[in-house]
């Protein structure tokens, strides 16, 4: 995963399995791999096709893993969307009798734009083409912090609950510095949802430090045993347990995220939720509104201003016609009587 400009873009390679109940299994899962991210490209060999020009010879038959994984989480088939009716393929037999497009880029919806290019070109020295894609990230994609939700986990965090009871104690020292007991109790409020948001972000830098330092002890420890060392076993699977349950910690984050208006004690951030929070992410994105004078407009700034000329108007002074209301006050004279 790279960031860029506050974007998140988790970048995943996949190898799928070439069994078709293998393979289904492996699409099901491919989400655990999507996190933290605000837009995906996911590139490889999928082992599938969904669309009948994607295969030359033999039997045609296409799945649906493919179309499931687009739909649920709003992707697009790179080299598909700039040749929707064109014919080529990455994949050969032997003699060349049957030809398939297995290779592919799947892209956020948001990532892809005109200026995207995405080619096949010949691999001799593979049976797999090379396909190559190339795209620029739009001003579009940017997107402000959203709602913010309180994550009730915190409350089971000591540190978090002492550095709360802290920050209350020290305002309640200046109460009588405000103007009302309303004014205090909202700043207070304000308070605990900065310190929340900074806690919160402290515990995910270091979730995110201790899982790429596991994951390269992990590599070490498999290194390890490919070599002949067997007495890294237990190392990596005590490893493999702590990994695991870093990995359950941040999709915990997509269940609130999600906003599912119902969850049981036995449910998972499954496949569901992930969906569930590209879609609400999709749904809020405001890509372009129309300005004051009914032009639409779509950059940031522009946007921007759009919104502050049009609030700004709302309280500006306006010359009043007194013959109106005149007239208006003389229809309702009746009523005042």
């Amino acid at each position: 995963m790279v960031r860029v400009d506050g974007v998140d873009i988790n970048f995943v390679n996949i190898y799928a399995p070439t069994n078709l109940s293998d393979r289904k299994c492996f699409f099901e899962s491919l989400h655990e791999f999507f996190i933290p991210a605000s837009a995906l490209v996911i590139g490889g060999d999928f082992n599938c096709y969904d669309n009948a020009l994607d295969k030359f010879g033999g039997n045609v038959s296409v799945g649906n893993e493919c179309s499931s994984l687009k739909s649920d989480f709003i992707l697009v088939d790179a080299w598909r969307k700039l040749h929707p009716r064109a014919r080529e393929f990455t994949w050969f037999n032997h003699d060349y009798s049957i030809a398939s497009r297995l290779d592919k880029f799947f892209v956020s919806k948001d990532l892809f734009t005109s200026d995207c290019q995405c080619e096949i070109s010949p691999c001799p020295l593979s049976d797999h083409d090379f396909v190559s894609f190339v795209f620029q990230i739009p001003d579009a994609i940017k997107r402000g912090p959203g709602v913010w939700k309180f994550n009730n986990s915190l409350l089971d965090d000591k540190s978090f609950c002492d550095n709360i009871r802290s920050l209350i104690q020290s305002h309640v020292s200046y109460f009588a510095s405000f103007a009302s007991p309303q004014d205090w109790w909202e700043f207070l409020k304000v308070s605990i949802k900065e310190e929340s948001i900074s806690f919160s972000r402290q515990k995910r830098r270091q979730l995110c430090r201790d899982r790429v330092f596991l994951t390269n002890k992990l590599i070490g420890l498999r290194q390890r045993l490919v070599d002949g060392d067997n007495s890294v076993l237990d190392s990596i699977h005590d490893v493999e347990c702590r990994l695991k349950a870093i990995y359950i910690k941040e999709t915990e984050g997509i269940l609130i995220r999600s906003r599912a208006e119902w969850l049981e004690d036995s449910d998972r951030p499954t496949r569901y939720f992930f969906q569930l929070q590209s879609s609400n992410a999709q749904k809020s994105h405001m890509s372009s509104i129309y300005d004051s004078s009914s032009a639409e407009v779509s950059s940031r700034e522009e946007i921007e201003q759009a919104h502050v000329d049009s609030y700004s108007s709302l309280s500006s002074e306006e010359p009043i016609d007194l013959n109106f209301q005149n007239d208006l006050l003389s229809s309702f004279s009746p009523a005042f009587a």
